[in-house]
Order: C-alpha cells, then structure tokens, then sequence
C-alpha cells in the first residue's frame, strides 16, 4: 500500500485554489480579447499599407509616431526644395522620394504589424496559461477529494 506524503490543505491554501479558480473565467476572456484585438490590428495595418499614397498625405493621416513622422516629414520636405535642371535629375529625384515613401509605409506596417502580433501572442500565452492553471486545480480538486 503506498504511503500518502501530501500535506492536508490549510486555510491559506484553501483561499488560493478558490482565488485561482476565480480568475480562471478573467484570464481566458482577456486571453480571446488579446488575441482578436491584435490580429484586427495587424489585419487594420496591413489596409493601411498604401505604398502609392503621397508621403505627405499619409504623413498627416495617420502617423506612426510624433518621432518617426518628424524624421520622415523632414526629409521629404528637404527633397521639395531640390529643383533639379536635367531629366535624369528630375528621374532621381522622383526615384528617391519613391524609395522614401516604400521606406516609411514599409516601417509603419512592420511597426504596427509588430505589435499587433505581439498582442496576440501575449493573448495566447493568457490562454495556456488558463488551460494549464485549469488542469491542476482539477488535479488539486481530485486529491482533495482522494483525501476526503
């Protein structure tokens, strides 16, 4: 017959297992929230993602951060005063703000991407955490009841 080396449950324990209990229906929810606000999210950025929309316009739409928009919206309006005097300076010129403008819709999706999946990832974790936590207060439940 084997000897049973578990400890009887004390007041203290008892309130954990029905505090975890309680916030088992709290963490799940906040686990599917997470995870459905941050794929609409990514889904929202990649709609945003208009590489042919002015960079100015796009600029003051919606912008990414007061840093990130300063840096670009500075560069593009350096790239305004430039007149250039040849056609293969006029092709430069415009290739370039071309290139700036994929540069920021580039970085500006992958940002927001990037948080948007994090968020989803963080709502995932929420929610094996919870199956976890889940499996042993059945396990706690049933030597408990073992015990009785």
């Amino acid at each position: 017959m084997p000897m049973d080396r578990t400890a009887p449950f004390t007041d203290r324990d008892q309130r954990l297992v029905r505090r975890l209990h309680g916030l088992q229906a709290p963490v799940l929810i906040t686990g599917i929230l997470l995870i459905c606000s941050g794929l609409a999210f990514s889904i929202w950025s990649r709609l945003q993602y208009q590489p042919r929309q002015s960079l100015r316009q796009q600029l003051t739409s919606s912008p990414l951060s007061a840093k990130t928009t300063k840096l670009f919206l500075a560069t593009a309006e350096h790239l305004e005063l430039l007149h250039p005097d040849t056609a293969l300076e006029q092709s430069l010129l415009r290739d370039l703000q071309e290139t700036l403008s994929l540069l920021y819709h580039t970085t500006a999706l992958s940002v927001r991407w990037g948080w948007g999946m994090t968020t989803s990832l963080f709502g995932g974790f929420l929610i094996c955490l919870w199956g976890e936590r889940r499996r042993l207060l059945v396990l706690i439940e049933k030597l408990r009841q073992r015990k009785n």
